[in-house]
Formats: C-alpha cells, structure tokens, sequence
C-alpha cells in the first residue's frame, strides 16, 4: 500500500522505463534471428539510462548480472523492452590506497524483453 510507504522510499511502478522497436535485419545472426548481443545492447542501454534518470547523474556501470534468453527474436517482431529499479543499497568505496573513503550509492536494474503480437494481441518474454 504506497500510504503506509516509508517518506525515503520510492514505489518501483514510479521507476520504470520502457521501449519499444521493430527488429530490422542489420541486427540478424547467420540463423536469420536477432543477435542476441543487439538485444543485449538495447537492454544495457535502457538499464543504464533508468539508473541515470533514478540517480539524477552519471553512473557507473558495474556489471551484468544475468542474461537468459527464453524464445528466439525473428525480423520484423515488434520487441518491447521494459525496465525498472529493483532496489538500491549505499555502498562504500576505497581508494587504490585503501586512505579515501566516499558512500556512493548501488543501483539495481531488471530489463525485461517482450516480443508482441499486435494483430494478436499477445506478448511473451524473449
């Protein structure tokens, strides 16, 4: 219930971006379906600028946590990526001489890729 929310947190609904592209055959591998690594970029790309809107600044991107692909991706789908900030958690960060000490905060991201049916109104993850 977002009224009995914490005055310091942020509902994940409020956090979430999303996008939308019809898959072009510059991104298809030799089987004929869209490389995974061009649906990886997009998801990166889309994850990094949610954590850039969420912190209001630059980031640092630290790692890709998982990657599964569930369903191939073929040319002409229309794929929808959504993303949304999972959690944060403060962090503290030495110098390579161990002296300086500076909190920064670690943001959390899940993007989601959906492939979409207009005509058929249907959806299922990539």
């Amino acid at each position: 219930m977002p009224a009995l929310a914490d005055k310091n947190s942020i509902l994940m609904y409020k956090t979430a971006l999303s996008n939308a592209l019809t898959c072009q055959p510059q991104g298809q591998n030799i089987h004929g379906r869209i490389f995974g690594g061009f649906l990886m970029r997009r998801a990166f790309e889309l994850a990094h600028a949610t954590a850039q809107l969420f912190s209001g600044g630059e980031i640092i991107f630290l790692e890709v946590d998982d990657v599964t692909f569930k369903r191939p991706v073929n040319i002409g789908d229309l794929l929808q990526l959504e993303s949304v900030v999972l959690y944060t958690q403060q962090k503290d960060e030495r110098s390579l001489a161990g002296t300086d000490h500076r909190p920064h905060p670690e943001i959390h991201v899940e993007v989601v890729a959906y492939v979409t049916d207009p005509s058929k109104l249907t959806s299922h993850v990539s």
